[in-house]
């Protein structure tokens, strides 16, 4: 694999997080002063093995992504893409925005919703890919997890704790591999995916897809006591920083976490 290749960060913020209960997406909501979609923008910018970021974003939300724009004019390239009526749609968009010029570069998928994104999860991302077509980013999972019968009303089996993870993102690619597989799916094949990884997988299914680690803390705000925790996240993480004077916890700093 070419270990000079060009890398780019897109961050899926095209939902429109109807389980959130808001008629503002979450992604757009405000976050200790910023919206929740700078966060992993921010740490796509900051990270110097990103050349480019893409922003995946819903139509009708105009004066939000102005402000994305103006927020990150002047740093690296920032593209707006129009999103998809659905997750897989938007990853679809995005590749579609990225020209075969770029050859088989890099490409990390973060969702805009996951603010806590770090400049170490980033770096083990783009460093898996100089091995392989295909990472993942995942952490343990705690809980037993239990599978259920078709009809949802009887424990089927329980599978082994020891192997299994919870899924996060960053999800990266190769840009061909991932491309092929978005194209050659339909869009009704496409809607039984909740993942990129998955898409791979159904289209070419020998892909070995590396895992790294993920964090904890690298939540989704799916619902409003997401964002009650990631409330508290942040100012756990701003108080712990040290102040101009030397003091701990004097207010919110003007830096979001994906800037450190």
């Amino acid at each position: 694999m070419d270990e000079t290749a060009r890398a780019i960060g897109v961050v899926l913020a095209g939902g429109r997080g109807s389980r959130f209960g808001s008629d503002r997406p979450k992604q757009f909501h405000i976050l200790a002063g910023r919206m929740v979609v700078e966060y992993p923008v921010a740490a796509f910018m900051d990270h110097p093995g990103i050349d480019e970021v893409i922003v995946v974003h819903p139509a009708g939300f105009e004066t939000e992504v102005a402000a994305l724009r103006n927020r990150f004019a002047g740093r690296k390239s920032l593209r707006l893409v129009a999103g998809g009526s659905s997750r897989p749609g938007s990853t679809r968009a995005a590749l579609r925005a990225i020209p075969a010029a770029a050859g088989n570069c890099k490409i990390l998928f973060h969702d805009g919703a996951r603010p806590f994104l770090t400049r170490a999860i980033i770096g083990r991302c783009l460093r898996a890919l100089d091995h392989g077509e295909a990472v993942a980013t995942v952490v343990p999972a705690t809980d037993t997890i239990v599978m259920l019968d078709e009809d949802g009303n009887w424990l089927e089996t329980i599978p082994p704790r020891a192997r299994l993870r919870r899924n996060q993102t960053p999800q990266g690619f190769r840009r061909q591999r991932i491309t092929d597989a978005y194209e050659a799916l339909s869009d009704d094949e496409l809607g039984r995916f909740t993942d990129d990884c998955g898409v791979l997988l159904a289209r070419f299914s020998q892909t070995r897809i590396l895992a790294v680690d993920g964090d904890e803390t690298n939540i989704k705000i799916t619902s409003p006591m997401d964002m009650l925790l990631a409330e508290r996240l942040m100012l756990s993480a701003f108080s712990a920083r040290p102040q101009p004077d030397g003091a701990i916890g004097q207010g919110v700093v003007d830096d979001p976490p994906g800037d450190a």
